[in-house]
């Protein structure tokens, strides 16, 4: 029990901060989201290139290669760039919960491509989810919630991160999250170096501010928040492992709140908070599934 809550606070501390530290390094020390993007994953190919070196990736087929690629395209590298540029406007818990709508998404997707049933209550979450989005719209419109344009940005970080759950989950069931991820990781990366002028204009203006973010991204919410999530999932059943997640979002508002002093207005909470109940509905529902 001692193991899985800390495993669980972990998982949640690590996550939940990266939101922050994200909001920080753009928002508020002005480095640019292509170079985060490239740093952190350059850091996060190496840490799990030194774990490979001590137990070698299983090999895998062509179709799990071609899953694998799309992945790492969709799910490291386009995510990346596309969640940095969302927050350059838009405050680290309102991109936390954007972003944390991703499952309702993967479970369209699973639905439209791999032919999966979804039930009544994935669909009831995914309103009170595009009824969040629209509240947070509105807020938006009033000029107390960033740009529309970045709002639309953190939205389509979500689709691009259901996406790759959706291509990754075959490949997952066979050889488990860990290496897929690797395999994601490393692609992504190699996608991401045509941008290494932004990365090395970043280390010139402010080297340790950059090299900071890189490390915390790459090392601590990577490859660490990964590997942890990974213990965590093993160690108790799945659906209540991924109730863990909900405290992600909670944990960047605070945090962003306290550390930024990043504060939602009222109809920003309730779409917040629409969110969260769509993707608590839709959860529940698979938890209670057969």
């Amino acid at each position: 029990m001692t193991r899985v809550l800390l495993l669980g606070c972990s998982v949640v501390g690590l996550w939940g901060s990266t939101w922050v530290v994200l909001r920080t390094a753009i928002a508020h020390r002005g480095l640019s989201p292509e170079g985060l993007a490239l740093g952190r994953f350059t850091i996060a190919s190496l840490a799990f290139a030194v774990v490979a070196l001590w137990r070698p990736p299983p090999p895998l087929s062509r179709e799990e290669w071609r899953r694998v690629a799309l992945a790492g395209l969709l799910g490291t590298a386009l995510y990346s760039l596309l969640s940095g540029w969302g927050q350059r406007t838009v405050d680290a818990g309102t991109s936390a919960v954007i972003i944390q709508s991703a499952p309702l998404w993967t479970a369209l997707g699973a639905w439209l491509v791999l032919r999966q049933r979804v039930g009544p209550a994935v669909w009831l979450g995914m309103a009170l989810a595009f009824a969040g989005l629209a509240l947070i719209a509105r807020g938006v419109a009033t000029g107390t919630g960033g740009d529309f344009g970045d709002l639309a940005m953190l939205f389509a970080a979500s689709l691009a991160f259901a996406g790759y759950n959706v291509l990754m989950q075959p490949v997952a069931a066979r050889i488990g999250g860990w290496w897929p991820t690797a395999y994601a990781v490393w692609i992504g990366t190699l996608v991401l170096l045509p941008l290494t002028g932004y990365a090395i204009a970043d280390l010139r203006q402010q080297p340790g501010a950059a090299l900071a973010a890189w490390a915390w991204l790459g090392l601590l919410s990577t490859t660490a928040g990964y590997a942890t999530w990974t213990a965590l999932a093993g160690a108790m059943p799945l659906a209540r492992a991924a109730i863990v997640l909900y405290l992600v979002p909670v944990l960047a508002l605070l945090l962003g709140w306290a550390i930024l002093g990043e504060r939602p207005g009222a109809v920003g909470f309730a779409g917040i908070a629409c969110i969260l109940a769509g993707v608590i509905v839709a959860q529940r529902k698979a938890e209670q599934s057969p």
